[in-house]
């Protein structure tokens, strides 16, 4: 019919690497639904291929190209109690193709934005940034200017400082940055 564009494909046989593994809790207990993502700066890839592990935790990446410096991000459900995580550089070819990952209980980051007259700010975009860069995630503030970041890594599990920068931005405000 009239205005009715054809669009043909040709597709070549899965070729590339392969990543498969188990996503477990910090006891060992297989978590459904988490997404895993791959990145690599010389591939010029930021999750473009990623996988949501099944009921018993699996999640298997196909036809991956060969790569010294893939990083797996691992982004639990929102309403999850687990944190993100990154899995530092990986090498394609893996030795058996199997990458298993471990992801630990994760944090919360909450306030209140308010207006400098103490009235809450609705509507408001509150967003943490972990120093790496890896973490970033956003909430918005609700009728009472409240506001909920879930599934923040607990980078003082490690004996370390968390530090997180968290920025609130709003329509008609200046933005405000702080460290926590």
């Amino acid at each position: 019919s009239t205005g009715t564009t054809g669009l043909d494909f040709t597709l070549d046989p899965d070729q590339g690497y392969v990543i498969k593994g188990v996503v477990k809790n910090n006891k060992g207990v297989p978590v459904p639904r988490v997404r895993v993502e791959l990145w690599s700066k010389s591939l010029d890839m930021r999750g473009d291929m990623w996988s949501v592990t099944d009921n018993a935790g699996n999640y298997q990446l196909r036809g991956l190209p060969g790569a010294d410096d893939y990083k797996m991000m691992v982004w639990p459900r929102d309403d999850s109690p687990y944190s993100f995580a990154v899995v530092e550089t990986l090498s394609l070819p893996l030795p058996d193709d199997t990458k298993n990952l471990e992801i630990g209980p994760g944090i919360t980051i909450s306030g209140q934005v308010k207006d400098n007259d103490g009235t809450p700010v609705s509507e408001v975009q509150v967003i943490a940034l972990d120093p790496d860069g890896y973490f970033r995630k956003e909430a918005e503030t609700d009728q009472n200017g409240n506001y909920v970041i879930t599934n923040v890594p607990d980078s003082s599990a490690g004996g370390g400082t968390p530090t997180y920068q968290v920025t609130a931005m709003a329509v008609r405000y200046i933005g405000q940055t702080k460290i926590t």
